[in-house]
């Protein structure tokens, strides 16, 4: 049985180390993933606790970026937030742990090509 445990690295970006049960911690960040959220954002909220109990993503660096600090990715993405992206792939609220699974599957390939 592994063991999740998430470190915070640095402002909004979250490591997610993996203890085996050999007692060796493995970290991973191969596949950053960025959630565009803002701040009192309920549906945000919902986003990333979702995500954050998708254990398929253990080993993964997260960084949400608030899109209120800047005014350009406030207009693109003000009524679509929260909006998960994985090398450059985008999905956009309402999405579901399947559409976030099908998504690193297919960023998964695509960097495996």
């Amino acid at each position: 049985m592994n063991n999740l445990s998430l470190t915070w690295a640095h402002h909004n970006t979250l490591i997610c180390h993996v203890k085996r049960q050999s007692g060796e911690l493995v970290s991973y960040d191969t596949m950053k993933i960025l959630v565009y959220v803002t701040d009192a954002c309920s549906l945000c909220e919902e986003a990333l606790d979702m995500i954050f109990d998708m254990s398929e993503l253990t080993g993964r660096v997260l960084e949400t970026v608030d899109i209120a600090t800047d005014p350009s990715l406030m207009e693109q993405f003000g009524e679509s937030i929260p909006v998960l992206e994985i090398a450059e792939q985008r999905i956009v609220w309402p999405f579901t742990e399947e559409d976030v699974r099908n998504l690193v599957q297919t960023v998964s390939s695509h960097s495996l090509e």
